[in-house]
């Protein structure tokens, strides 16, 4: 009875809860495919300004209102795969949705908690929101095996130059930023009586002159990245698109022609290309099947290769020993590079698999997923930081959404590799905004690490993102294609390569540290 009662009592009204499901619509527009900046600001300004007005209990109900609309608005398209093959229900489908919504929505509403109850204890949001957005977006990154898909920082999207300091602190801290922005706004509005006071006034001027200052700051740093871009070495890269339908690729019998498919469009292109050392990148799955194991599969992607001295990067399937007794055999997600002498050269474990999807985490929670989402056999990881060695320049490839861990890309640089490459199959998800939401990410890996991408997906969008952050050469959906460019080689150890893995411990250090504050000033007070 002491529970309902405490819960009915923190119960904020419905037009309260109403703006938090409003601040979560509208920001669920600053994302692809909409990409409205001024909405997802506007919702910012709203969820913060019921920061500074509701008390803990309360706020952390509107925000998960707002968190639960987000993903749900966001995330619509993970509904797909099990509506169009695997034959779920809509309505059943959305269960599993809305469950993770909720899940990610918590920590909206712990965000808003925090810094409300902080508040009460005399700390000013202005200061301590942003600190506790960039640790609930790296926790986000690594709890129950990590999903940062769109964080903040990537709401500024459509103005490049405000995205540049991600070479600075990551995308996590670019989204501290963000939540500073949308505090200061937040405070401004907060007006005591007719008219904004002087407290007000300075808000709106400190504002002002952050967004004005990154922007200028952004501005210049992108004309000076594509001079450093316009001077470093090239490499001829191409991007092949093989819309597969994706039964074809359980089918034994259309994984040759799937090969040979693929092989038509690049000796297409090869007669525009003339440029040597050149480097072709096919899908994940492009080669559904064992390469090298099964030879008359793969033989056609060797001839090719060497005929038209050629390096293809194809995604297929791998094998790895689990034991040293060489008995336990595992599975594995895998990026295989044939040279340009028509040789297995090398290849890359995908490292951050997919839950539910390629392995079952928690197996002894979740042992009855397996039989539901058919999953017979766990693939197995790879090795964390891994590069494939081609002739000249280490490749770092990230498959399907591995994209979305700055960590993985981070770490390639630090080894070496000097092009990232995204091999995706976003065909699960059809005509939705989940392949311009996936290859959003690799913006900000671009920037990120001052590196050059290559994204190959086997439905689209495939292109290219440059170091500065610019997409060019995007390809439509379900459209077969092949997309070539001269792409920079640049060796730039960025702030964030060197230090960015700590932005997120040290926050969330930092907000441990004001809970503590605001816990002692709540004693003293009581004293």
């Amino acid at each position: 009875m002491n529970l309902i009662r405490y819960l009915h009592n923190i119960r904020p009204s419905w037009p309260q809860i109403g703006l938090g499901m409003l601040a979560g619509a509208l920001l669920s527009f600053a994302y692809p495919p909409m990409e409205q900046i001024w909405a997802g600001f506007a919702g910012l300004v709203i969820l913060a300004r019921l920061t500074w007005s509701l008390s803990p209990g309360r706020v952390w109900m509107c925000g998960l209102a707002s968190g639960i609309v987000l993903r749900l608005a966001t995330l619509y398209w993970l509904m797909a795969p099990m509506t169009d093959y695997g034959q779920v229900p809509f309505s059943l489908a959305l269960l599993p949705l809305t469950l993770f919504s909720f899940v990610l929505g918590c920590f909206h509403g712990v965000w808003a908690a925090l810094v409300s109850y902080l508040r009460q204890k005399g700390l000013s949001p202005i200061l301590t929101a942003p600190v506790i957005w960039v640790a609930s977006e790296w926790i986000q990154s690594w709890i129950l095996t990590g999903f940062p898909w769109l964080p903040l920082g990537q709401a500024w999207l459509p103005v490049p130059a405000l995205l540049q300091s991600a070479e600075i602190w990551g995308v996590f801290g670019l989204s501290g930023l963000v939540a500073l922005y949308s505090m200061l706004a937040a405070r401004a509005s907060l007006w005591p009586g007719k008219r904004p006071g002087k407290k007000e006034a300075a808000a709106a001027l400190a504002a002002l002159l952050l967004v004005a200052g990154a922007y200028l700051w952004g501005d210049m740093r992108i004309g000076q990245v594509r001079s450093l871009s316009q001077a470093a070495p090239k490499l001829t890269v191409s991007s092949v698109q093989g819309d597969v339908f994706i039964p074809d690729m359980w089918d034994e019998k259309k994984k040759l022609p799937i090969v040979m498919d693929h092989v038509r469009l690049s000796v297409e292109e090869s007669k525009k290309v003339t440029e040597r050392p050149w480097l072709l990148v096919w899908s994940e799955s492009a080669a559904p099947f064992f390469m090298v194991s099964e030879p008359q599969k793969t033989q056609p992607m060797l001839d090719f290769a060497r005929q038209h001295k050629a390096a293809v990067l194809a995604g297929t399937m791998g094998s790895v020993y689990l034991d040293q007794s060489k008995k336990k055999i595992g599975i594995t997600n895998r990026s295989f590079l044939v040279d340009d002498k028509g040789r297995a050269a090398s290849f890359y474990d995908k490292v951050h698999l997919v839950p539910f999807g390629e392995y079952v985490p928690y197996n002894y929670i979740f042992f009855w997923v397996r039989a539901v989402a058919a999953v017979s056999q766990d693939f197995s990881p790879g090795k964390e930081g891994s590069v494939i060695d081609y002739g000249p320049a280490k490749l770092g490839p990230l498959i399907c959404y591995e994209s979305i861990f700055p960590e993985l890309a981070r770490e390639q640089h630090k080894r070496g590799a000097l092009l990232m490459v995204n091999q995706t199959n976003d065909a699960w998800f059809g005509r939705t905004a989940a392949s311009r939401q996936h290859m959003s990410h690799l913006v900000l890996r671009s920037i990120e690490n001052r590196t050059a991408c290559v994204r190959s997906a086997n439905s689209g969008i495939s292109g290219f993102i440059h170091p500065d952050g610019s997409i060019s050469s995007p390809t439509g959906l379900f459209v077969k294609a092949v997309v070539t460019e001269k792409l920079p080689l640049m060796k730039i150890d960025t702030v964030y390569t060197a230090y960015g893995h700590l932005v997120g411990p040290v926050s969330l250090a930092l907000v441990l540290g004001l809970i503590l504050i605001g816990w002692l000033k709540g004693r003293k007070k009581a004293v």
